[in-house]
Parts: C-alpha cells; sequence; structure tokens
C-alpha cells in the first residue's frame, strides 16, 4: 500500500513553531545576555570596592559649602604630621541634643577629615558601653601620667589612718586637763580640744572623698583632689603650729606679769592718790563748805585734771603690757564693766566731765550757787575713788592669775619649749604638701578632665595631650533670623555646624606652638584688703580679672596670653620664643576729681598712659581696643559724657570717633503707630546683631548668634591722622584706611544711638512711644554707624594696625556666663545658653592682625531670610496658591479630553 506524503507547506501549524523555537532562542539568548551583564556588573562592582578601599576622589557639586572641609580647616589638617585619634562620644539623652539629629553631620565630618589624611583615626561612640570603654582607656592614659598625683593620694590615705589616732591621742589629753587649770582662763584647753578633733575629722572626711572620687566610673579629677588634700593639710598644719606657738607665748606670760607687777600696781595707786589730792581741795562729806568755794572749785579743777591724765596713763600701760597678745583674752583682764583699759579711759572721761562741771560752778557769779553744788560733787568724788580702787583690785587680780601656775601647766610649758614639740605629726605632714605642691598642674589632661563628663563631646588626642570639643562649640546657635521670629516658639533651639573649625581649632593648639601672644593690657592698682579702707582701688570699667573665658578661649584657639599693668610697668613684658604680640587694651580707669592725701602716691591715669600704649602701637604692634557706652558724670548735678582715655588717642591718630556717650539699643516698629518703636526687655540688655560685613573678622560670623551689651557706635572722623606728639604720618604715607566689621545698616529703623539715657528709660518706664531724637546737636544718631572697626596706616615707614570692639562688656564672665533670657510677647520666657560665641569676634580680631587669617573658619552657610511686603505676599498667594494650580488642572483636564476623542 502506498503511503501519501504529508505536504507540511500547507499545514498552518507550521509557521507556529518556528515562531516559537525563535522565541526560545531569542530567550535564551538575553538570559544569557543579563546573566554576563549581572556577572560583568559584579565584577566591575567589586574592583571598584577595591580601587576604593585605596583611593578616594570625591566630587563636590554643593555650591553653598556646608558640607565640605573649609579651606581654612583643610589647611590646618595638611600640616598635621603625627597621628590623630579623633572620637565622637555622642551618648546624651536630653531632647534637644539626641545623637540621631546630630551624629550623623558630626560622623560625615570626621569621615571627610580621615579621608583628608592618613594619619587620622576616626572613631564613633554611640552607646554607653563603648562609652565605658573610651573611659577606661582614658583612665589608664591619665593614671600613667598622674603617677605623681596618684602616690601624692595613695600616701594621704597611709597618713591619715596613722595620724587620726594621733589626733584623738591629743584631743583625750586636752580633755583629761584640769577645769581648775591655768590655762583655763584663756579657754586653751577647749580650743585646743576642738583643734584636734576637726583635725581628725577633716583627715577622715577628706580621705572618704577622695576614695570616692577614684571610685568614679569616669576621670578623676588628680590635680582637683592633689589641692583638697592640700588644703586640709595646710588646716591641720596651721592649727598645730597655732597650738605650738600659743603655748610658747602663754609660757612666757606669767614672767612678763611678775616683771610689769609694780609698773603696774604703780600706776593703779598714782590713779587712787590723785583722786584724793582732788577730794581734798573740796574737802571731806562731813565737812563744812570752804569759805571761799570759787579758789576751792578753781584748785579742784587743776587736781582732777591731773586724774584724767593718770587714768589715761593707766590705761596705756595695760594695753602696753597686753602687748604679748594673750593677756586680754585672760578672764581678770574683762570684768562685768568692762575690759580694765576701758574702765581707766571712762573714769578719764568722767573726769573731764567732772573738771567742766566745776568750771561752770565757779564761773557763776552766786556764792550760794557755789556752795550748793559742792556738796554733789564731793558725792561724786566717792563714787570716782570708789571706782579707782575696784579697778585697782582687779588689777591685782589680773597679775595674781598671771603668775600662779599650777604643776600640769608647767610641764605643758615644758613640753611646748622643746624643738620637737608636735614633729612627730608636722614633719611627714609637711613632707607631704611639699611633695603636693611638686606633683604639678596636669595641663596636658587638664581640659579632658573638666569636660569628659559633658554629653555629645568629640574627643581629640594628639600624642599625650588631649583635648574635647564641646558640643556648643561643634553646633553653636544659630542668629536669630533663622531660629525664627520672637513670638514664635520652637521646641528646641536651631543650631548651625561649625564642626569643621572647632575640632581643626582644637587640633591646631594641641600639636602646635602658639601663634602669637596677646598682652592683656590694662591699668590696675588694688591694694591689699588690709589697707583698702584707707587706699582707693583704681580699677577701669571692666576688671581684668572678669576675663577668665576669654583667657580659655584665646589659649585654646593656640594663643599665648601674658599681661601688662601699665600702673606698674612702663611697656608690655618682652615675647617669649620670639613670638608676635598683640594688645587686647582694655577701659582706662577715670581719673580721680579728688586730690590724694598727704603722702598717699596713687596712680592715676593721664596722658602720660596714652603715651606708652602709642609708642608700641608705632613699633609695629597690632592692638585690639575694647570699648562701649560709658554712664554719664555728674558734676553740680549736671550730666557730663562718659570718660574714655583713648578717645582723643583714637580720634586723632587713626580717625576713629568712639561715641562711648551713645548707647545702642534695639527697639521693636509699633505695628499700629508707623514711625514709633517699643523696646522688648530683653534687648536692653542682650541686643542682636549679626550684621556682619564681608571683612575677614566677621564674614565667618553671620550666621552665628551675637548678642551684644552697652555698645556704642564707632564713626569715621574728619580730616587726616596725625598726633600734636610727633606721630603725624609724612606725606608720602598713606592716610587712615578704616574698614567696617560690625554695623548698624541705614535699613535697620528699629536700632540707632540713644544720646540721653535717663529720658529714654523714663519713656521706657511710662511706656510712652520711642523714637529717635533727631536733632542735628545733642540727638540720636541714626545708622548706618559701625559697631566694630579695623583701622590702618603707616606710621614712620611700619604699618600699625588697631580693631576697636565698642561693646567692652560683652565679653566679660558675667555676661558670657548668664542665660540669655528672652520675654515674648506672651508673656512668656524663653531661655537660651549664655553667649558664648562673642569670643569668636575677639579671635577672628587676633588672628587677623596677626597675619593669620588663614585659620579664620569659613564659618556656616547662612541662608538669608526673604521679607515681602503684606500686599505683595497676598498677591503671591493668589498667583502660586491659586492660579498656578487652576492652570495646571485645567491643562490637565484639556488634554484627557483631547485623547478621548
Amino acid at each position: 500500500m502506498a503511503v501519501k506524503k504529508k505536504n507540511t507547506d500547507s499545514d498552518p501549524s507550521g509557521p507556529k513553531k518556528t515562531r516559537e523555537r525563535d522565541i526560545r532562542s531569542s530567550r535564551r539568548a538575553a538570559g544569557v545576555s543579563v546573566a554576563i551583564a549581572i556577572v560583568a556588573a559584579t565584577a566591575l562592582l567589586i574592583v571598584i570596592n577595591v580601587i576604593s578601599d585605596k583611593k578616594n576622589y570625591r566630587c563636590d557639586v554643593e555650591t553653598l559649602g556646608r558640607y565640605r572641609l573649609s579651606d581654612a580647616a583643610a589647611r590646618i589638617l595638611d600640616q598635621m604630621d603625627q597621628p590623630i585619634r579623633l572620637t565622637s562620644i555622642y551618648t546624651s539623652t536630653e531632647s534637644d541634643r539626641k545623637p540621631q539629629d546630630y551624629l550623623p553631620r558630626v560622623r560625615d565630618l570626621m569621615a571627610e577629615i580621615a579621608r583628608r589624611k592618613d594619619n587620622i583615626i576616626v572613631v564613633n561612640v554611640t552607646s554607653d558601653r563603648e562609652k565605658a570603654e573610651v573611659h577606661a582607656r582614658l583612665r589608664k592614659n591619665l593614671d600613667e601620667a598622674a603617677s605623681g598625683h596618684r602616690k601624692v593620694i595613695m600616701d594621704f590615705q597611709i597618713l591619715a589612718g596613722i595620724q587620726g589616732p594621733q589626733f584623738e591621742q591629743l584631743t583625750r589629753q586636752w580633755q583629761a586637763y584640769s577645769s581648775k587649770g591655768w590655762l583655763v582662763q584663756f579657754a586653751m584647753p577647749k580650743l585646743a580640744e576642738a583643734a584636734m578633733t576637726a583635725g581628725r575629722d577633716d583627715l577622715r572626711t577628706t580621705s572618704m572623698e577622695l576614695r570616692q572620687k577614684l571610685a568614679d566610673a569616669s576621670l578623676p579629677d588628680y590635680p582637683g583632689m592633689v589641692r583638697h588634700l592640700s588644703e586640709t593639710l595646710k588646716k591641720l598644719r596651721d592649727s598645730l603650729e597655732n597650738l605650738s606657738v600659743g603655748l610658747r607665748q602663754l609660757a612666757s606670760l606669767p614672767k612678763e606679769a611678775s616683771k610689769s607687777r609694780p609698773e603696774l600696781i604703780e600706776a593703779a595707786d598714782k590713779v587712787i592718790v590723785a583722786i584724793s589730792r582732788a577730794s581734798e581741795k573740796l574737802g571731806k562729806k562731813d565737812t563744812p563748805v570752804p569759805a571761799d568755794p570759787s579758789a576751792a572749785l578753781k584748785e579742784f579743777i587743776t587736781s582732777v585734771r591731773a586724774v584724767t591724765g593718770s587714768a589715761e596713763s593707766a590705761a596705756r600701760r595695760l594695753e602696753k603690757f597686753a602687748g604679748n597678745g594673750f593677756a586680754p583674752y585672760a578672764r581678770s583682764w574683762r570684768t562685768v564693766r568692762g575690759t580694765l583699759p576701758d574702765r581707766y579711759r571712762r573714769l578719764a572721761y568722767i573726769a573731764t566731765g567732772m573738771a567742766e562741771q566745776a568750771r561752770g560752778i565757779q564761773l557763776a557769779a552766786k556764792v550760794e550757787f557755789q556752795k550748793k553744788h559742792i556738796p554733789q560733787i564731793r558725792d561724786g568724788m566717792l563714787k570716782f575713788d570708789a571706782e579707782a580702787r575696784r579697778i585697782r583690785s582687779a588689777v591685782e587680780k589680773l597679775l595674781k592669775d598671771l603668775t600662779d601656775l599650777d604643776e600640769p601647766t608647767k610641764e605643758i610649758f615644758a613640753q611646748a619649749g622643746k624643738d620637737d614639740y608636735l614633729q612627730a605629726i608636722l614633719k611627714p605632714l609637711n613632707d607631704l604638701l611639699a611633695r603636693a605642691a611638686g606633683a604639678g598642674p596636669l595641663d596636658e589632661q587638664k581640659e579632658l578632665i573638666q569636660k569628659i563628663k559633658q554629653d555629645n563631646v568629640v574627643l581629640v588626642e594628639i600624642g599625650s595631650r588631649t583635648g574635647v570639643v564641646g558640643f556648643d562649640e561643634v553646633w553653636p546657635l544659630a542668629s536669630r533670623p533663622e531660629m525664627g521670629r520672637i513670638g514664635d516658639k520652637a521646641k528646641k533651639p536651631k543650631r548651625v555646624f561649625y564642626g569643621d573649625m572647632a575640632i581643626c581649632t582644637r587640633i591646631l593648639s594641641l600639636a602646635s606652638d602658639p601663634f602669637a601672644e596677646v598682652v592683656l593690657t590694662y591699668f590696675e592698682q588694688i591694694p591689699p584688703q588690709y589697707l583698702q579702707r584707707r587706699q582707693p582701688t583704681i580699677v577701669g570699667s571692666i576688671y581684668s580679672g572678669w576675663l577668665q573665658t576669654v583667657r580659655e578661649r584665646l589659649e585654646r584657639a593656640n594663643l599665648k596670653i601674658s599681661e601688662w599693668n601699665i600702673a606698674k610697668q612702663d611697656s608690655p613684658p618682652k615675647p617669649t620664643d620670639n613670638i608676635r604680640q598683640v594688645l587686647l587694651i582694655l577701659p582706662p580707669p577715670e581719673p580721680s576729681p579728688m586730690p590724694p592725701m598727704p603722702g598717699m602716691k596713687i596712680p592715676q591715669w593721664s596722658p602720660d598712659e596714652v603715651e606708652k600704649v602709642r609708642k608700641v602701637i608705632a613699633g609695629g604692634t597690632p592692638a585690639v581696643f575694647l570699648a562701649g557706652y560709658v554712664f554719664p558724670r555728674y558734676t553740680r548735678g549736671i550730666p557730663l559724657p562718659g570718660y574714655y582715655g583713648f578717645s582723643e588717642y583714637l580720634r586723632i591718630d587713626w580717625k576713629l570717633d568712639v561715641k562711648t556717650s551713645l548707647r545702642v539699643i534695639q527697639a521693636k516698629a509699633d505695628p499700629l503707630n508707623p514711625g514709633e518703636f517699643k523696646l522688648p526687655i530683653h534687648t536692653w540688655r542682650h541686643m542682636r546683631l549679626s550684621t556682619f560685613t564681608d571683612h575677614p573678622v566677621g564674614r565667618p560670623l553671620k550666621a552665628r548668634r551675637m548678642y551684644l551689651f552697652n555698645a556704642c557706635p564707632i564713626v569715621k572722623a574728619s580730616g587726616k591722622a596725625g598726633s600734636p606728639t610727633g606721630t603725624a604720618p609724612a606725606r608720602n604715607e598713606p592716610n587712615v584706611e578704616v574698614k567696617d566689621i560690625l554695623i548698624v545698616p541705614k535699613h535697620r529703623n528699629e536700632m540707632w544711638a540713644i544720646s540721653d539715657i535717663e529720658a529714654f528709660i523714663i519713656k521706657v518706664k511710662k511706656r510712652k512711644p520711642l523714637e529717635p531724637d533727631r536733632k542735628e546737636i545733642g540727638g540720636d544718631l541714626l545708622g548706618p554707624f559701625a559697631v566694630a572697626v579695623e583701622a590702618s596706616r603707616k606710621i614712620k615707614g611700619k604699618q600699625a594696625r588697631i580693631i576697636v570692639l565698642a561693646a567692652a562688656d560683652s565679653f566679660t564672665d558675667y555676661y558670657l556666663q548668664d542665660t540669655v533670657m528672652l520675654f515674648r510677647e506672651d508673656g512668656t520666657i524663653d531661655p537660651e545658653p549664655p553667649p558664648t560665641g562673642n569670643v569668636d569676634l575677639l579671635i577672628n580680631s587676633v588672628y587677623h592682625l596677626i597675619g593669620k587669617g588663614e585659620y579664620i573658619g569659613a564659618g556656616p552657610a547662612i541662608i538669608e531670610p526673604v521679607e515681602i511686603a503684606p500686599k505683595t505676599m497676598v498677591v503671591v498667594k493668589i498667583l502660586f496658591g491659586l492660579a498656578w494650580p487652576g492652570l495646571m488642572f485645567a491643562i490637565g483636564g484639556a488634554v484627557v479630553l483631547l485623547r478621548k476623542r
């Protein structure tokens, strides 16, 4: 049978199968391609990661510079060759300092720093366990550096265990002293017992406190502990030495009393004899009155005046005897009617009064009147005589008590007279004190010990030196425009990031020598405390001791601090290590209107002192002047402008008119009365001003929070610079060049400088509307004017430069450590941290003057707020809030309709 061949060409399923085969083939090809692409991508990723582990390539396309190292920070890091370890410890639990809000930015910065230099190790601590490990490592390093301190502390613990029983034994000895013993009249046994008991208790308490501090998990303050135990040891030493010296002085008192007895008794007898002689002039009590009472009274007056002299002499002799020091503490020295010298002086006073009374009677014309009063004088003289005899008896008792020694007291005096008395306790105590004084302050660890307990810090370690960068340094508060309006209530204050310069500046100060020496220049004369009632204290409006915060910040900025007291030195101290100096000049004191008392030499500020400063600046030493508003002086009720000792110098030599009689204020526009203002109460003390120019000193601070107090305006004086003392510029030298740093702009209508502070305060108290006094003469000063300026000129071929900061009170401790209290419109108070950022203006000024402007940080990037008028804002809201979205919706609907058709 023949089989018929199937015709595939006419079979419709053939092309279908072919298509399926093609699809399967293309899918396999696509799968292979995908697999190859995945393998290639994986290999490329591995290669890139291996390369990037060795090399880092970064392209920064962010234009504001907020996420990269500033040029100054990069320059600092490029100079560092030694190994550096950075550790961020962000473990705070406070609501406004949560690590999740602040740590990421710090971590990114530290990673950027590590990429910059291979010798920098970065560690991020985010848990209490990691924090404890860091503290344990630091504790180990600190223990090694403070081996001398630890040995002193350990030896004190041993000494406390040994001397505690010794003090107890001394206490028991004094408790056993007889209550009738010779020393009881001076209360010496009780005093000695109390001193020994206090010594024992001080040893126990200090030893216990030291053990508690050593057991603390954080870093012990070894220098502070050594200071504490030194204070305890000094107290014990002084107590023992005072006891020893007191007993030796008391031992000589009986001999002195025996020696002085004849003289004291003789003086007492002379008083009684003088009273008897005066009484004889008027006769005895029961005898007839003298026939010539006037003559008798005249003789009586002469005699009774002799009583005054005898009583005064007796009082002086007793006080001379009391010069031993312990006689006035004897019980017999003090009686119910007063001390013995006081009783004799009372006798002298009464005798003088009786003489005056008798003179008045004697001058009376009538004899009967004279005879009538003589019996009264006789009665008074009898009482007078009785008192003199009672005082003599008291002197006898005093001398007997002082010379009648008992045997136990003699034994105590014999022991106290030996050279080795109490030396068993004093010698080891003094030895330990000497070793404690030589332990040193541990300057390299000082900052670590003080700040390691703070929350959210960055630890900087370079060799054996360790520094800590605090949270407020890395995250300073933002300027108020960025924080919102005054009436806004924010959950937490806004902060700006300043970590690159805060950390890198700390690295620089730990790793390099000081850039310059800041010479704190002032005029002060502070007498010792015991002379302050007789000699005045001469000091300017800012005492040099009020700048501790500034001193610490300058030292952390790699600047050395020295002092020049113009009242005692004609020139500043010579620079150490040949580094450049910068004068930081405080306001001088006002000359006293009253001349000093005869024989008293009191330094006074004068043009001669200005000449000393002028000479130093003319020699090329730059200076920063601190000035500010000065309250008016009053002469016979007439107010005179406040005194600033450098006003004339700055005006003549530098063409800067520092108007210290005007005070810059910051008001607030009254929305209901255009052109009128109100004064927010907090702005009187904390005036917000951050309108810095593009000057290198102020540009980095535009976004920083800056509060000023008692600021005054600075304007440029007319004419050319010169000086009547010979520092006028030569013809070929340029004139003064003035550059503004911080200004009050013209458009800041709410800020001006007031001339009459009393009238202004009265308006504020009475809640009257405020507005500038626009009088041409004696009126207020409107913007623009400066609050901080730089001036430069050439003096005899040398370039001289100064900076004037006209808000001196803004740099004092009491201002930089004072919480900023912002009073809101709704009556609430919003506290802010102290304005410590003010010091950055001072640091930047010093950097600029010494030619280290490259180390001035770029500062946080500032985004200026856009101010839109209310009417314009309505148009913007309608246009972009309604019209533009409506237009987009209409266009979209039209497109949908067209597609349906």
